[in-house]
């Protein structure tokens, strides 16, 4: 083999293994691309159960909490009825020496609960001079609007609260 010759086949060697080098890189390169591939749609799939996870937590903490409403509610509307049935005993008729029956109303227990409800809505304002609370427990700034709301009550009670 001549010098020419030997010289030649250097060169092709080094120009395979530099042929080779470049494709193992991009072997390499594609690799590194599909594992990145790989772990992203890996991410995501993490990222979409973390958050189907914590809908579903929401959900059930916002059925708890409906749960919890309703049961509230209930009891208190059962106290509501106990203290409207707790008035009316207090209710005594009393005959006149006219022969009049006329009502005496003895505050009752709903009353006093409902007088402490509106005390606690008054101490929110200091510079209001009193306040009405109709037999369900809405407070008004004005007995025009607690009568009003109260026409549409069975026990259409207004009960007016000064502000101490």
């Amino acid at each position: 083999m001549t010098e020419e010759e030997k010289k030649a086949a250097e060169a092709e060697k080094k120009a395979e293994a530099k042929r080779l080098a470049a494709e193992k890189k991009e072997a390499e390169r594609i690799a590194a691309e599909q594992a990145a591939a790989k772990q992203a749609e890996a991410d995501r799939l993490a990222a979409e159960q973390a958050e189907a996870e914590q809908a579903e937590q929401l959900a059930a903490e916002q059925a708890e909490a409906d749960r919890l409403a309703a049961e509230k509610a209930a009891d208190e509307q059962a106290e509501l009825d106990r203290l409207a049935a707790e008035q009316a005993a207090t209710k005594e008729k009393t005959e006149t020496n006219t022969g009049q029956i006329i009502e005496i109303f003895i505050p009752g227990e709903k009353e006093k609960k409902l007088r402490d409800k509106c005390l606690e809505v008054l101490k929110d304002y200091p510079d209001a001079k009193e306040a009405y609370i109709t037999s369900d427990g809405f407070v008004f700034f004005t007995k025009s609007d607690a009568t009003n709301h109260a026409v549409s009550l069975d026990d259409k009670t207004v009960l007016t609260v000064p502000n101490s």
